[in-house]
């Protein structure tokens, strides 16, 4: 059993990193010529995933109303 201080820095951490993969993701698809919309651009959404008990976080990044 992990520390709830080890969790939650483990859970900012994750929080951290796809926040970034949030915009490195919107400047890899300007840049390959696609254009981003301005409702599409703010339906990215992410949200952490936490397993209790373990170490265990991750980050998904979703495009919210889009397949």
């Amino acid at each position: 059993m992990i520390s709830e201080e080890l969790q939650r820095e483990a859970t900012e951490l994750a929080e951290e990193i796809t926040l970034d993969a949030v915009g490195y993701f919107e400047k890899a698809i300007e840049r390959a010529g696609i254009l981003l919309s301005g409702d599409l651009k703010n339906s990215f959404e992410y949200e952490i995933i936490q397993t209790a008990g373990r170490l265990s976080v991750a980050g998904v990044i979703h495009l919210k109303g889009y397949g």
